[in-house]
């Protein structure tokens, strides 16, 4: 008699196995969502794409383009004006924005540098005589004991709303890096929108499915050693995005 067919669970998908071969059963794939007739809002929520946005209309929407479009010269101020109170400050955030990702670069590369003198000397002082487990306390020189199992081991994720992204923030003890997989809630399939993080936070810009209605979306983050997934995924963390 031949042999039944057993399940098990591969990530986002399944398998069943018999005494002869495996077979690998894609994850159902969600059913379309019908197509909404509402336009998305053409401008742009997030700083960098608005800025450049809004440049883009000081220096392209010349007069000329203006009369080509029945446009008014009064109109067309109007337009300039407004695009013109909103770039310095939105100049100064992007620039502001780019330096705060530079400098926790900068960052990275001199921890790698000044924290093992930092570590050798207080590694040393704790071995001192005079060095007592009340100094230890308010030195704050207790380390955590922290066991990696990569089979069993986890990131764990944080999820904010901003104006035009979502910042995920997080952890990933032992990991080299983490994936992070975003989706709307009540859809099936999860989808990767970023591979190999080694540092957070991430900001995912992606615009609302329909512009002016706020969506529940959910974030989750998978280990990464070398090239490869490992451990379990974090907690699912959600949260409501209105652009």
């Amino acid at each position: 008699m031949p042999e039944p067919p057993r399940w098990g669970t591969a990530r986002f998908g399944q398998f069943r196995w018999t005494s002869k071969n495996t077979i690998f059963t894609p994850p159902i794939q969600p059913k379309p969502r019908p197509k909404n007739s509402t336009m998305t809002d053409f401008i742009p929520h997030s700083y960098k794409n608005l800025r450049d946005w809004l440049q883009k209309q000081v220096t392209d929407l010349t007069a000329a383009l203006a009369a080509t479009l029945n446009m008014s010269a009064a109109e067309r101020q109007v337009i300039l004006d407004a695009c013109n109170a909103l770039l310095p400050l939105l100049n100064d955030i992007v620039e502001k924005l780019d330096q705060l990702e530079q400098l926790t670069a900068d960052l990275q590369a001199l921890l790698l540098v000044h924290t093992p003198p930092i570590r050798a000397g207080i590694k040393r002082a704790k071995t001192s005589p005079g060095c007592t487990p009340g100094i230890i306390v308010d030195m704050e020189w207790k380390g955590e004991s922290h066991e990696f199992d990569p089979d069993t081991a986890r990131p764990t994720i944080d999820v904010e709303a901003q104006r035009g992204r979502v910042k995920i923030d997080g952890k990933k003890p032992g990991f080299d890096s983490a994936n992070i997989y975003y989706r709307r809630k009540g859809d099936v399939q999860w989808k990767l929108i970023e591979s190999k993080r080694k540092r957070f936070p991430y900001y995912d810009e992606q615009p609302l499915a329909v512009a002016g209605q706020p969506e529940v979306r959910e974030y989750m983050a998978i280990g990464v050693i070398g090239d490869e997934e490992v451990g379990q995924m974090s907690e699912i963390k959600e949260v409501v995005y209105a652009g």
